[in-house]
C-alpha cells in the first residue's frame, strides 16, 4: 500500500488499514485479522435484524401517515447509516425518524466528496507530496474529533460498565487488549506476530482512532 494521506493532518485516513504500508500494515493486519473471521461477522447479524425490523416499521408508518412517494435512496442511506452506527461504533440511532442526529449528519459530511472536499481528495491522489507540504486536510478537525471522541466514550463506557456487545467496537477492544481469539482456523490468514515497527501502545492508538471509521466511508 502507498500512504497518500498525512498522519498529522488526516489521521482518520492515514491510520486506517487501507492507508498503511510496510511493517505498520503487517502489524495492524495481524492484530485485526482474527476480528474479521466469518463467525465473528455473523455474530452481528442480530443487530442487523433489529434494524431491518425497525426500518420496515418506520417505512410502513410513513406510507400509512403520508401515503406519498418515498425517496428510496434517502431511506437506504439512513438505514445503512444506522446499521453502521450499531455494528461498527456500538451506538443506537434511528435516522429514519431523527434525520438530524449528530452521527448521521457527520457521516453525510464525511462521505460527501464534492466541491472543495472532492478537490482535496483528488489532490491527495494526484499530488500527495504537495498536499502534505501545504498541510491540507480532507477531513476538518471538528469531524475528526467527533469520531475520535465518540469511539473513546464508547470504549470507556464498555470498560467501566463491563458491557459486552457483539459489534466491531467490542472486537477492536479485544484486539487492543490482545484478548481476541480466532474461532475459524481456516479463515485466519498467515499474517501473525507483531514486528518492531509499532509498539502495542501505538497499535492500540491506531485501532481506536481510525479503523471503525472505514465502515462509514
Amino acid at each position: 500500500h502507498r500512504t497518500q494521506f498525512s498522519a498529522e493532518h488526516d489521521p482518520l485516513f492515514a491510520n486506517s488499514l487501507f492507508s498503511m504500508n510496510d511493517s505498520r500494515w503487517r502489524n495492524m493486519r495481524s492484530v485485526l485479522s482474527p476480528a474479521f473471521t466469518g463467525s465473528k461477522m455473523r455474530s452481528m447479524l442480530e443487530l442487523m435484524i433489529n434494524y431491518c425490523e425497525q426500518g420496515v416499521e418506520s417505512i410502513a408508518m410513513m406510507v400509512h401517515e403520508n401515503a406519498m412517494d418515498l425517496e428510496m435512496k434517502d431511506l437506504f442511506t439512513k438505514f445503512s447509516n444506522d446499521i453502521i452506527a450499531s455494528c461498527a461504533f456500538g451506538i443506537e440511532v434511528n435516522s429514519l425518524e431523527n434525520h438530524e442526529n449528530q452521527f448521521y449528519t457527520n457521516a453525510c459530511a464525511l462521505t460527501r466528496m464534492n466541491g472543495i472536499q472532492g478537490l482535496k481528495f483528488l489532490g491527495y491522489i494526484s499530488i500527495p507530496k504537495a498536499m502534505k507540504f501545504l498541510k491540507i486536510a480532507i477531513i476538518n478537525t471538528k469531524m475528526t474529533n467527533f469520531y475520535r471522541d465518540l469511539i473513546k466514550r464508547v470504549m470507556k463506557l464498555r470498560e467501566t460498565s463491563k458491557i459486552i456487545r457483539p459489534d466491531m467496537i467490542n472486537l477492536l477492544m479485544e484486539a487492543k487488549n490482545h484478548k481476541i481469539v480466532a474461532t475459524d482456523d481456516s479463515e485466519v490468514n498467515d499474517f501473525s506476530g507483531i514486528t518492531n515497527g509499532d509498539s502495542p501502545k501505538n497499535i492500540s492508538k491506531m485501532i481506536g482512532s481510525s479503523n471503525p471509521c472505514l465502515f462509514d466511508w
